[in-house]
């Protein structure tokens, strides 16, 4: 090739490789818990590997055929989380605590009248703030750039109802190839759309913010809760090769039902205990093995 031509090849060249590469980032969480704990997502070909570092668990996305699993090395199991699965899931989910519900409320009967009144008041507060609107979300830019882990990046607060929330910093698009952020997209995407249906059949109000979000206006490196709450930074990215049995779901692997491998509930429940707060939202259907 003429020298002349392969210098006007070259942005051409470089840019399609850049749009192919693979990934590797490493997310430092803080604030979470006495220790701080990293997540690494790995990026290659239109999928998405996800997991703690250090844990034996680790989900899977593809995006060409619309699939995230939950994979578990150690237990040779896997979890498939599709859409019907997961609302099968919520489902059953919602009628063990229906029935936990009916249970405890036989329990409440046993206890003296005022002592039975405060615990009814705080199931009923629980049960409101699980059905409570979702907050009003509006994304405010600062105006301000700044780096975090020397990538340049710009400043968001996020508010609810008018009140400051979260503050997230959002990288350009040169921190990562066009091709691997929409794959990334694609799978909080995906997981939004499992939490919103399963919050749906359960009857709770679905999170005010998804995965997709944070990351509405670039990479999020940063996103950290207002005032002075747990942050989330992106501490490490590489585009070396990664090994594409990383991306694969091992032979031998059998699947695991969460839904038919936890044990049944029992019909009389634990006494309710009198001074404990006000119950806790309940999870989502369960994706690890």
């Amino acid at each position: 090739m003429h020298s002349d031509s392969l210098l006007k090849a070259l942005p051409l060249i470089l840019l399609t490789g850049a749009a192919q590469a693979d990934a590797r980032l490493a997310f430092t969480d803080s604030g979470f818990g006495p220790q701080s704990r990293q997540t690494e997502i790995l990026i290659q070909d239109g999928k998405v590997r996800m997991g703690e570092a250090g844990a034996p668990v680790y989900s899977l996305f593809d995006s060409k055929t619309a699939s995230l699993l939950t994979i578990n090395p150690q237990a040779r199991q896997y979890i498939d989380n599709s859409p019907e699965k997961m609302a099968g899931r919520a489902r059953q989910m919602k009628t063990m605590q229906e029935r936990m519900k009916a249970a405890f409320g036989q329990q409440l009967t046993r206890l003296p009248p005022e002592q039975r009144s405060v615990m009814e008041a705080r199931m009923k507060l629980a049960d409101e703030q699980m059905q409570a609107p979702a907050p009003h979300v509006e994304y405010r830019n600062n105006n301000t750039s700044t780096q975090v882990s020397g990538f340049a990046c710009q400043l968001w607060t996020v508010y609810y109802n008018q009140t400051p929330n979260r503050e997230i910093c959002n990288a350009g698009p040169e921190t990562l190839a066009p091709a691997d952020f929409d794959t990334l997209l694609a799978m909080f995407g995906y997981m939004d759309k499992l939490a919103s249906e399963s919050a749906a059949i359960q009857g709770v109000t679905a999170p005010p913010e998804g995965m997709t979000q944070p990351h509405r206006h670039g990479l999020a490196v940063r996103i950290r809760a207002l005032p002075q709450g747990p942050s989330s930074e992106l501490t490490a990215l590489s585009r070396e090769a990664l090994d594409t049995a990383l991306f694969t779901l091992p032979d031998g692997f059998s699947e695991l039902e969460p839904a038919t491998a936890t044990p049944p509930a029992t019909d009389t429940p634990p006494a309710p205990a009198t001074d404990t707060g006000t119950p806790a939202r309940p999870d989502q259907p369960a994706t690890t093995p």
